[in-house]
């Protein structure tokens, strides 16, 4: 398994409590995946996953740096971000976007 640090964007099919978007940073985005899967990641995921909600890995940023996490959450705004909720030209759902973040 490939070691990949970044960013990286969850949709959830259906809102929660408000939400429809888990934006995070992780040294390794494969495991840290598997741990929102199995239950043992972050709260609001795990409690999508209880309320049946599907939840899908749709958009990577490759970078080593945690601020850029800060950056994409100050603008509060991760719709624009998911290829599922926003579509653009030529993106792919699940593509990995290796330019780097302003």
């Amino acid at each position: 398994m490939k070691r990949v640090a970044g960013c990286y964007l969850l949709h959830f099919d259906r809102k929660i409590h408000g939400a429809q978007h888990y934006l995070g940073y992780s040294v390794h985005i494969t495991r840290r995946l598997r741990e929102h899967l199995t239950g043992t990641g972050a709260r609001l995921v795990r409690q999508a996953l209880r309320a049946g909600i599907t939840v899908e890995l749709v958009r990577i940023w490759t970078t080593e740096d945690p601020k850029q996490e800060l950056a994409l959450k100050k603008t509060r705004a991760p719709k624009r971000y998911c290829p599922k909720c926003h579509r653009r030209p030529g993106f792919a759902v699940g593509q990995v976007e290796r330019t780097p973040l302003a």
